[in-house]
């Protein structure tokens, strides 16, 4: 398993607050899929937010890569993480050309799918720096 951080960089929060978010991209090596990641992580009123998008080759099903968007953020009661829409999303305004982001329902109807999402998810936000140290703080 390896993690390779391509890119960092700071951007406006997506919320559109004066506050500003980190902008992280990279790729998963896990087995044999190596997704891209591409991920936003900001604080809005006093909680981080964690926006991940993977991006990976073809799914069963689809001619083109696939990606999937995870909204996750910590409050008092813990971690919430959620499949989100990509209009939902920091990248709703962005054309994703050649990658079909696939919907929640997608995700849940194909087996095996969601367990894949959040493996990676778990690997990211544990073994990412940036991420584990504002999210986990």
């Amino acid at each position: 398993m390896m993690l390779n951080n391509l890119e960092k960089k700071e951007i406006d929060c997506p919320c559109g607050c004066e506050n500003k978010a980190i902008s992280l991209f990279g790729q998963l090596e896990l087995d044999e899929s190596k997704p891209y990641y591409d991920s936003v992580i900001f604080d809005h009123c006093d909680e981080p937010h964690l926006w991940v998008m993977f991006i990976s080759g073809a799914w069963d099903g689809y001619d083109t890569d696939c990606a999937v968007v995870i909204h996750s953020y910590r409050d008092s009661e813990g971690i919430h993480s959620f499949i989100e829409s990509k209009q939902k999303s920091p990248w709703k305004n962005q054309e994703t050309k050649g990658v079909t982001v696939l919907t929640r329902n997608e995700i849940l109807q194909k087996d095996g799918a969601k367990e894949w999402v959040f493996d990676h998810w778990k690997y990211l936000v544990h073994n990412q720096i940036e991420i584990n140290e504002r999210f986990y703080e």
